[in-house]
């Protein structure tokens, strides 16, 4: 009983702290921004007296993007103290999303800190990306040419340096910041990579991004190149092709478009293209025809089979429509039903598409065959900015 008692005392009291630190957390937002820091400071301190990391870490992502010299000072000596370091992501967080409206002052001290951490030996939180911010992401943020400077100097701009892949993601993702011509010049390899080759392709494709403000003809030729090899990042390198035209995503934009409006009500090319994108090509590649089969995805396998015909891909689409045999004459459009015929039956979907394709000697690059077909219809897509 006395353990009850304890544990019940513990929880009251958490819960207590918890709705008094939300409504602080509420009160300080809608001060200036001027008054929130030494109130901030007081309340992290008591998070972490009590050893509310959630709590802690809402505090420092606040510290992070206020901005204001006085907040400064203490993010520097924070991101000098090593044993804070796992506490770190949450202020590059606030850091991210404060910097453009920072003060000057805070900018370059905020700056100086960023990047004298770049030159501490084993900071396992300098190339951390998603879902945390990276270092390079928040000192691009604060200054894009600093940082710039800062990544050339230390030759993380060198293909196969580590942090190459996060330096220059934080460039791409920057509007204002550009790789330097003269590194730009001699940087990319004389052919593409072995296109099985994943890491070097994820590379490869980085630096054509970044490429493209030196020598967009030759980014095109290159992105190209990489969609027709079929291999790895085929999909990043289309979609790399239909922003320089201005033209929608198919997976992600043109997705957005047709949850807002609906598939029946856009224009034709624009419903065959995300029907190919969103109802095939991609679910198959982040899971595998197993999981396609039983996914909501395949419940409109008719209407696929169909804008696959359409975009010219009609061997994929003879293959798709035999495969489907195994399920019968009639397509089940119910995803439980079909994976209850998996069962019963003992089917196997994936194996029974491996046979399918290899007797059809070979299915197109489907992938390629959208991105043209959506290029020839561009005048049916909004463009986007």
């Amino acid at each position: 009983m006395r353990w009850i008692s304890i544990i019940t005392r513990f929880f009251s009291n958490s819960k207590k702290w918890r709705q008094r630190f939300d409504s602080e957390m509420l009160r300080l937002g809608q001060l200036p921004t001027s008054q929130r820091f030494a109130d901030l400071a007081k309340l992290g301190q008591e998070a972490m007296r009590l050893g509310d990391v959630r709590a802690a870490d809402e505090v420092l992502e606040m510290i992070g993007a206020l901005g204001t010299d006085d907040s400064a000072r203490f993010i520097a000596d924070w991101l000098d103290n090593r044993t804070l370091e796992m506490t770190w992501p949450s202020l590059l967080k606030g850091i991210l999303r404060g910097a453009e409206e920072a003060q000057a002052h805070w900018k370059g001290v905020v700056f100086r800190a960023l990047e004298g951490c770049l030159d501490i030996s084993g900071n396992t939180h300098l190339f951390s990306a998603w879902p945390f911010v990276s270092w390079p992401s928040a000192m691009v943020a604060i200054s894009p040419h600093g940082a710039v400077d800062a990544f050339a100097k230390r030759g993380l701009l060198s293909p196969g340096a580590l942090g190459f892949a996060t330096a220059l993601t934080a460039i791409n993702e920057s509007p204002h910041a550009v790789v330097p011509a003269e590194i730009a010049a001699t940087w990319l390899p004389p052919r593409m990579p072995d296109s099985g080759d994943a890491s070097a392709m994820e590379e490869y494709l980085l630096q054509l991004k970044a490429h493209a403000h030196h020598d967009l003809a030759e980014t095109k030729r290159r992105l190209w190149e990489m969609v027709e090899s079929g291999g790895c990042c085929v999909q990043e390198a289309a979609s790399s092709l239909l922003r320089i035209e201005r033209l929608p995503d198919p997976v992600w934009k043109l997705d957005t478009r047709i949850q807002e409006i609906g598939l029946d009500h856009v224009r034709p090319a624009e419903r065959v293209v995300w029907i190919v994108a969103n109802w095939f090509t991609f679910p198959i590649r982040t899971s595998g025809f197993d999981r396609f089969v039983v996914g909501y995805e395949a419940d409109h396998l008719p209407e696929t089979i169909e804008a696959l015909t359409q975009i010219g891909a009609t061997a994929t689409a003879r293959c798709l429509r035999e495969w489907s045999q195994m399920f019968g004459n009639e397509w089940p459009r119910d995803r439980y039903q079909r994976e209850n015929m998996i069962e019963n039956q003992h089917l196997e979907p994936g194996k029974a598409w491996a046979a399918a394709t290899k007797s059809a000697c070979r299915t197109e690059n489907v992938i390629l065959l959208n991105l043209y077909y959506q290029f020839e219809h561009a005048d049916q897509f909004e463009q986007v900015m």
